[in-house]
């Protein structure tokens, strides 16, 4: 193999482990933990969960648009770009994510059985458990001052909206 193809192959694998520590400011490590067999059942509608004028209200952002694929939901802006994701995972998913990072979490009241929040990393993810559920939310988009679009307590306040809607 050549040099030039060495380089090519060292710069592919260097880019796709970058690519695989993405999350919370690129520190967090995200387990592939398996939903729950009762959110399988109930993952061809996620919109039961969060509509799109539930996160318009919240945020006053108008014009999204909502986006169903392989256990997420996804809010997109005009412009095509994504506000706002929930993934819908099993219980044992908030133990791999946030109590293995710990470091990077704060705890949180008042969402499900226990929630905490990943704050001021990129992007701001708040995660949460609630009997055999355990979703994921964040928000990635900025505004034109390089701010999120959406503030720590809309995060807190669209993942209480979505808890009260789980099923126990």
């Amino acid at each position: 193999m050549s040099i030039c193809k060495k380089s090519i192959v060292i710069l592919l694998i260097a880019f796709l482990f970058s690519a695989a520590l993405s999350g919370c400011g690129g520190k967090v490590e995200i387990s592939s933990e398996p939903i729950s067999q009762t959110m399988k059942a109930a993952s061809a509608d996620y919109s039961k969960y969060l509509s799109t004028s539930d996160l318009e209200k919240a945020t006053g952002i108008s014009g999204l648009k909502a986006e169903e694929k392989d256990l997420t939901l996804r809010f997109s802006g005009s412009d095509g770009g994504v506000v706002y994701e929930v993934k819908f995972y099993g219980k044992d998913f908030y133990e791999s994510e946030v109590e293995r990072n710990r470091k990077y979490y704060t705890d949180v009241q008042g969402v499900g059985d226990k929630a905490a929040i990943c704050l001021p990393d990129s992007p701001y993810r708040l995660v949460f458990a609630k009997g055999e559920h355990c979703i994921m939310t964040q928000t990635l988009a900025r505004n034109d001052e390089g701010k999120y679009v959406m503030s720590e307590e809309q995060l807190i306040s669209i993942a209480k909206t979505i808890a009260s809607r789980l099923p126990e």
